[in-house]
C-alpha cells in the first residue's frame, strides 16, 4: 500500500508549504485469453517481463518522468564475511537504492477517538513502537530502486533518478542488513561501487539459533498456510503449556509456532460466523483488555552449557510482525533481564500474514547467569488484547566467550 497501516504500513507526511511531487505509473491493465489457467498465467508473466524491460517508457513525456538516458545505474558485488560463521552462504539477495532515513515533518494526527493527538510523538506523525526515523520499509514519499543479486553477490540496479542515496542489502541466511551511505549518482551515470564487504554485527559466538533469518516466519509451524483465518485461536489447544522448545531436540518446523499470540480463553469468539465483520466484532467484544478473556503467553527455550559462562550474553530477536501494545520480556533461568520495549503496531497476525515491519531487538545480560548444565530462556509476551501477536523471524543467543555451538 502506498499509504496504509497494515503490515507496518507507510509514511507520507508533508511539511507546511512543502513543494512535492511524485509520479506513480503508468499503469497497464492486460486482459488476455487462453484455453486453461496455466496458459493464462504464463502469458501474463511473459507480458509483464516484456513491459518491465521496456520501463521507463520512452513514450511518456513529462518533466517529472526522466527518460532512460537521464537515469543512472549502480552495480557492484556484495562480499559476505560473517565472523561467527565463516562459511555462511547467502541467497535471495536484494539490493536497494533508497533515500537516507529521515524524520517526518511535524504534523498533527488523529488519535483513535478522532481527536487531535497532542502527545509529542504523534505531533511528528510517529506511530508507537516504530523507530523515530522513517526508513525504506515505511517510506512512501520518495523513490527507491531494487534489484536481485546473484549467488555470488553481483548486482545491478538500473533506472535511478539522479540524487544521493543509501545502498541497502539483505539476504536469506544473514541476520541484519548491509548499509552504504552517501551514494551519489548523476544523470546518465553508470556507477560501479565494486566490492562491498558485508560484515554482519556480532556480539560473540553462537550458542544456539532458532529459524532462518529471511524476514518471514514461514519456516515455523503453520508458516506454510498462515492465511487460514483464525489460526491464532487454535494456539491454546495446540500448545496447551505454551511453546516448550529444547535446542538439539525440538524441530522448529513443528515445535515453534509461527506467532506468539496471547492465550485466548473464550471459546466462542464468533469463529463459527461466515461473515468476516461479524467475526471481528465478536472477537473484539469478547476479548477486551483486562476482561479476563486473554492471558499472556510464555515460551521456553531449554539448552545445555558445557561450563559456566563469563562475559556478556546477547539474545538477538529478529521480529517480522507485531501489534500495538506488544512487548516481550526476557527471563534467564527465571530472572528478568530486560525486554524488547513496545513493538510496532503492524496488524500482521490478525491480517493473516507472516511478515510485516522487520526489526531486531537485542537483549544483553551477564553471561554468568548461564550455568553449566541445563538452562532456560523464556519469552513472556505481555498481552491485554486478543490481537497482540508477535512473529519471530529468527532468534540467536551469542556469548562473548565460546561455550557451546
Amino acid at each position: 500500500m502506498w499509504v496504509g497501516s497494515h503490515y507496518g504500513g507507510t509514511s507520507l507526511a508533508m511539511a507546511t508549504n512543502e513543494d512535492w511531487v511524485k509520479v506513480i505509473g503508468p499503469f497497464m491493465v492486460y486482459c488476455n485469453s487462453a484455453t486453461n489457467h496455466e496458459a493464462l498465467w504464463k502469458d501474463a508473466l511473459s507480458k509483464a517481463a516484456r513491459e518491465q524491460s521496456g520501463w521507463p517508457y520512452a513514450w511518456v513525456s513529462d518533466t517529472n518522468y526522466p527518460s532512460t538516458s537521464n537515469r543512472a545505474t549502480v552495480s557492484g558485488q556484495i562480499l559476505l564475511a560473517d565472523a561467527g560463521t565463516p562459511n555462511l552462504k547467502m541467497s535471495n539477495l536484494w539490493v536497494g537504492i533508497t533515500v537516507p532515513d529521515y524524520a517526518p515533518p511535524a504534523m498533527p494526527r488523529f488519535n483513535s477517538y478522532l481527536q487531535w493527538d497532542t502527545r509529542p510523538g504523534f505531533q511528528q506523525g510517529l506511530r508507537r513502537g516504530f523507530p523515530t526515523l522513517i526508513d525504506w520499509q515505511r517510506d512512501a514519499k520518495n523513490y527507491q530502486y531494487w534489484a536481485r543479486g546473484d549467488a555470488n553477490g553481483n548486482f545491478e540496479v538500473k533506472n535511478i533518478r539522479p540524487g544521493t542515496y543509501n545502498l541497502h542489502a539483505f539476504a536469506d541466511g544473514v541476520l541484519g542488513e548491509f548499509v552504504m551511505t552517501n551514494v551519489t549518482v548523476k544523470q546518465g551515470q553508470t556507477l560501479n561501487v565494486e566490492k562491498l564487504d558485508w560484515k554482519p554485527i556480532r556480539y560473540g559466538n553462537t550458542v544456539w539459533e532458532i529459524g532462518v533469518p529471511d524476514r518471514t516466519a514461514r519456516e515455523f509451524r503453520h508458516g506454510d498456510h498462515y492465511w487460514k483465518w483464525g489460526l491464532y485461536y487454535d494456539y491454546s489447544v495446540e500448545f496447551t503449556n505454551d511453546v516448550d522448545f529444547t535446542i538439539g531436540k525440538s524441530d522448529w518446523h513443528k515445535d515453534w509456532n509461527y506467532v506468539q499470540p496471547p492465550r485466548i480463553l473464550v471459546k466462542s469468539l464468533g469463529v463459527e460466523s461466515e461473515d468476516d465483520e461479524q467475526r471481528e466484532e465478536a472477537v473484539m467484544r469478547s476479548a477486551r483488555p483486562g476482561g479476563g478473556q486473554v492471558q499472556s503467553s510464555k515460551w521456553a527455550i531449554h539448552f545445555t552449557m558445557p561450563e559456566d559462562s563469563k562475559g556478556q550474553a546477547t539474545l538477538r530477536l529478529a521480529i517480522c510482525g507485531s501489534h500495538q501494545g506488544c512487548e516481550v520480556e526476557v527471563l534467564v533461568n527465571g530472572v528478568s533481564v530486560g525486554s524488547t520495549g513496545e513493538l510496532p503496531g503492524c496488524s500482521t497476525m490478525q491480517r493473516d500474514g507472516i511478515r510485516g515491519f522487520w526489526l531486531e531487538k537485542d537483549v544483553a545480560f551477564d553471561a554468568a547467569m548461564l550455568k553449566q548444565g541445563t538452562n532456560v530462556i523464556q519469552l513472556l509476551s505481555h498481552a491485554g488484547s486478543w490481537n497482540q501477536g508477535v512473529l519471530y523471524d529468527y532468534l540467536r543467543l551469542e556469548t562473548s566467550h565460546e561455550n557451546v555451538r
